[in-house]
């Protein structure tokens, strides 16, 4: 198992290699550049984008900027931002803690709704509730996030006003959890909403996967007594003694007529007893 996980790792290193360097090259011969943040400046003269572009390495060959990157990266120097001129690494920390409490509330939306809707789907299949959803999913899944986000703002931020347009917090206001709720709740519902409909056609899938299984299927009909149904075993045990009881007891009850019917003597038999009396008699 060690040498499996040693060998896939092995493997993975050239394919990072060729993914990393395939995006730098891109982003690299991008129209503009990383210099078009300092090219629609207005102030900014010739000069000053050719000393910019001296101080960050950018005059250098793509592949010695490549390596000094892949340098920065294994020893965790991320490099300056082009925008603000800040550390990357520094900009990353301070946006964590937002995406993280985004994406749990976005998860916790997804899970409650997901989960629900795809067990209740694939336990009444074909209804109008399973049609529903169903089509909410596909909806749900065809409709890009951004486009959905940009609706949310659009009708609930400018049209009706419920939830701000953007922001973790009110600038200036003291520390509030409602407020930091209402500022949380719409792109999350966006990102929630978007994850519910993956997560209710797996869980459905799985679900009826389950259902149609025999260990699912046959211990539904069981033995029943009475009004109600009997689940176990020891009912089950009782119930097929007495079934048994009553086949023997059905059986002997069968089984007397008959042999009283073998015993008596039918009219045959009778008939040819008086014939053999009248004969002894007239010898």
């Amino acid at each position: 198992m060690a040498l499996y996980v040693v060998r896939r790792l092995l493997q993975a290193i050239p394919l990072l290699v060729g993914i990393s360097f395939a995006g730098f090259v891109l982003l690299r011969l991008a129209p503009g550049g990383p210099m078009a943040v300092y090219a629609q400046n207005p102030n900014m003269s010739e000069a000053d984008m050719r000393r910019i572009e001296r101080i960050l390495g950018l005059d250098q060959p793509v592949h010695v900027q490549y390596l000094k990157w892949a340098a920065g990266m294994a020893a965790g120097e991320l490099g300056y931002s082009y925008r603000t001129g800040r550390p990357v690494g520094e900009i990353i920390r301070e946006r964590v803690p937002a995406t993280l409490q985004l994406m749990g509330v976005a998860y916790l939306i997804a899970i409650a709704l997901g989960l629900t809707t795809g067990i209740v789907s694939a336990v009444r299949r074909g209804s109008v509730f399973d049609y529903a959803a169903t089509t909410a999913a596909m909806v749900g899944l065809s409709v890009p996030t951004f486009w959905f986000g940009l609706v949310v703002v659009i009708v609930f931020a400018g049209g009706l006003r419920w939830i701000p347009s953007g922001g973790i917090a009110t600038l200036g206001a003291p520390f509030s959890l409602w407020d930091r709720f209402i500022h949380l709740i719409g792109p999350a519902a966006v990102l929630g909403l978007w994850m519910t409909a993956t997560w209710s056609r797996y869980t459905r899938s799985s679900v009826l996967e389950v259902v149609g299984q025999d260990y699912i299927r046959r211990p539904a009909p069981r033995a029943r007594r009475g009004a109600g149904d009997c689940w176990g075993t020891r009912c089950a045990t009782r119930s097929s003694r007495s079934s048994r009881s009553a086949a023997s007891s059905s059986a002997t009850s069968s089984a007397a007529p008959s042999s009283r019917r073998r015993c008596s003597p039918g009219p045959a038999s009778a008939g040819s007893t008086s014939t053999r009396s009248t004969t002894r008699t007239t010898r």
